[in-house]
């Protein structure tokens, strides 16, 4: 399978891009750090998302740039040419060591799905979650996911082109994998007890995490991730 590795990078992580790219390059897979037009960081290759696949409103352009976040690996594709069965997609803030990285991508090699999230749930097994019921959310729209890290088709990433503009107003975590599932997709979680992930809630806003001077602290076994707090996100972490 040909595999791409991108890290999405709007913060400043170039400790944790090191590290992603040694690790990707001894595996021999391309790794590609990018960061929005309004967001540089040095380093990084520059992305941006059409007008007409953003939200209408009047909120400043990074928000709509994170309110869109799916396509940012979209745009790295189509305006690098990579070229790839599957493409992992990773916020920079994400954390693992190159081992849990490299057993990814192992145990994962033979999952043909269209789609693969650490993070997924049906709407029927999530009926606390208010995305679903959200005014921007179309019937069709029965999935949710959390797109810190992802795996996506190369006809998968066709879909999400095609319908970028028509879901401009959906949730990212609701878009990404709806519109997979509505094309006849497959989408799927990552095993959990192959590759836990650490969801540290509350800390997003309280440490940022920018890893300009300092490495980072990687858990020995899992992937880690801030994220703000929500209840349904806790609740369903348990579950």
């Amino acid at each position: 399978m040909n595999v791409a590795v991108i890290m999405t990078d709007a913060a400043g992580y170039p400790n944790r891009a090191e590290i992603l790219d040694r690790t990707m390059q001894a595996a021999g897979i391309r790794f590609f750090r990018v960061s929005p037009v309004d967001r540089p960081q040095p380093g990084a290759l520059p992305v941006d998302l059409p007008s007409e696949w953003l939200p209408t409103d009047e909120r400043p352009l990074h928000q709509k740039h994170w309110y869109r976040n799916h396509l940012h690996c979209l745009a790295a594709v189509r305006r690098y040419g990579i070229q790839a069965d599957h493409v992992w997609c990773a916020e920079a803030d994400v954390s693992a060591s190159p081992a849990t990285w490299l057993r990814l991508l192992e145990t994962t090699a033979d999952m043909p799905h269209d789609g693969l999230w650490t993070r997924l749930s049906h709407r029927s097994d999530s009926p606390g979650n208010g995305w679903f019921s959200h005014a921007t959310t179309p019937p069709w729209a029965d999935w949710y996911c959390l797109g810190a890290l992802f795996r996506v088709s190369a006809r998968a990433l066709d879909w999400w082109e095609a319908a970028a503009a028509e879901t401009r107003e959906v949730f990212t975590e609701i878009a990404a994998p709806s519109i997979i599932a509505r094309e006849g997709g497959t989408i799927s979680r990552i095993n959990r007890p192959h590759h836990p992930s650490l969801y540290h809630c509350g800390t997003m806003k309280f440490n940022p995490g920018h890893e300009t001077r300092t490495p980072p602290i990687h858990h020995p076994r899992m992937f880690r991730h801030p994220c703000k707090f929500d209840e349904r996100l806790t609740a369903a972490q348990e579950a």
